[in-house]
């Protein structure tokens, strides 16, 4: 199972170093968040959150180890606790600050994502693939179509997050592909 589980597990650990990389450039879409759900929140505050992010996210790659897995499990739980917070404080209007500046709405979706995550990264935990380097050098030609599905995945994860809410507004709010091709 754990080679089953290795793409996967690669895509949302690499998702986590994306997301803690543009904290790391734009904290102010993360100090706006915590802010919004009545916590403290600076751009120091919100800059140790990416650096925490990028290592995890590295040592899930690079080790690929239950630990890390784990480490991976929790902070996606975290994330999905935070955005219930939001929802709760905020309701729909706050963006979670998740991707810096991005303004993507903290919604049930969100956090129901968060929880595909860390469910995703709960079965790396029981069945460690080993780190990504070990893993692309078992792959056919040369492992080069490995990384490249690992970052499809993880961008197809991205645009879960950041263009799926707005898509599941606009048809509910009945602005679905019938409406604008009328």
């Amino acid at each position: 199972m754990s080679s089953v589980v290795a793409g996967p597990f690669f895509a949302v650990a690499a998702l986590l170093g994306v997301a803690g990389l543009v904290k790391l450039v734009r904290p102010s879409g993360t100090v706006r968040a915590l802010h919004e759900a009545d916590l403290a929140g600076s751009p120091l505050v919100a800059r140790a959150l990416g650096a925490l992010e990028v290592s995890v996210a590295t040592a899930a790659l690079v080790l690929g180890s239950r630990p890390m897995a784990l480490l991976v499990v929790a902070s996606y739980l975290a994330f999905a606790a935070f955005t219930m917070r939001l929802i709760a404080r905020q309701g729909g209007a706050a963006g979670c600050g998740c991707f810096g500046e991005s303004e993507t709405p903290a919604s049930t979706l969100h956090a129901a994502l968060n929880l595909a995550m860390a469910a995703t990264a709960a079965l790396a935990a029981v069945a460690p693939p080993g780190g990504l380097p070990g893993v692309v050098a078992g792959q056919p030609l040369g492992g080069v179509p490995f990384p490249l599905l690992v970052a499809l995945c993880t961008w197809l994860a991205y645009v879960a997050f950041t263009a799926l809410p707005d898509l599941v507004a606009a048809v509910a709010d009945g602005g679905g592909p019938d409406e604008r091709a009328a």
